[in-house]
């Protein structure tokens, strides 16, 4: 994959200063409700900064999420023609 051309690109400019701007809206969005009186549960913060982090990462890293996709994608096919095998079923697949 050329991965240099996606990081030039507008679109992906665009979304990871989207991603960015993620945390400060998440952090306002805590802060009105907490202001109003309402509750912020730790697993709410943890739950945000998680899917920032994560979002974060993809859009710095894309060569190692594509790389680590396709390393999921094939343990979960390895799994899935182990499992096949154990139950004695051949895949269509196959």
């Amino acid at each position: 994959m050329e991965f240099e051309a996606l990081r030039d690109s507008g679109a992906w400019i665009y979304l990871k200063r989207a991603v960015e701007n993620f945390k400060d809206r998440s952090m306002q969005q805590i802060v009105r409700r907490l202001w109003g009186g309402g509750e912020v549960t730790p697993a709410e913060i943890a739950h945000h900064r998680g899917f920032y982090e994560g979002a974060l990462w993809v859009v710095s890293y894309p060569e190692q999420v594509a790389d680590s996709l396709e390393r999921a994608a094939e343990e979960a096919w390895r799994k899935l023609r182990e499992e096949e095998l154990a139950e004695g079923k051949e895949s269509p697949y196959a």
